[in-house]
């Protein structure tokens, strides 16, 4: 995560969140295995919302990205989750694809993998 000087682009402060978990299958156009989701901002109590590639919910002080809160599972690791939207208090998501929708567990097996049709390798369970 990057802050930047609106007048300079100077990178006013960054975080980085190391995200444990090993993917279960591999990255596509369909399933990244990235942060994909567009964070929102609460302007009243300068924080910033974001979910990481780990699934969990951050929280971050606007001025020097502290963390405002204990990070929160919100969606399984490498979810396609979307846009943040944060509505009396609550924050919002959705996810789609089918990108870590299976836990992302070692010899999980899903019943099918995001990117592929049926019958390319995929059991219709």
């Amino acid at each position: 995560m990057f802050a930047l000087e609106a007048d300079t682009w100077k990178v006013f402060w960054q975080k980085t969140f190391a995200n444990p978990a090993t993917s279960t299958w591999a990255a596509t156009w369909l399933c990244s295995n990235t942060v994909n989701d567009t964070p929102v901002i609460d302007k009243q109590k300068r924080i910033i919302f974001l979910i990481t590639s780990d699934g969990r919910l951050r929280a971050l002080n606007l001025s020097d990205g502290t963390d405002r809160m204990k990070p929160a599972g919100m969606v399984e690791p490498f979810a396609r989750a979307w846009s943040l939207n944060l509505i009396d208090n609550v924050v919002y998501t959705t996810s789609g694809r089918g990108c870590g929708q299976f836990p992302a567990t070692k010899g999980a097996k899903a019943p099918v993998v995001p990117g592929q049709r049926l019958g390319d390798g995929c059991e219709q369970s």
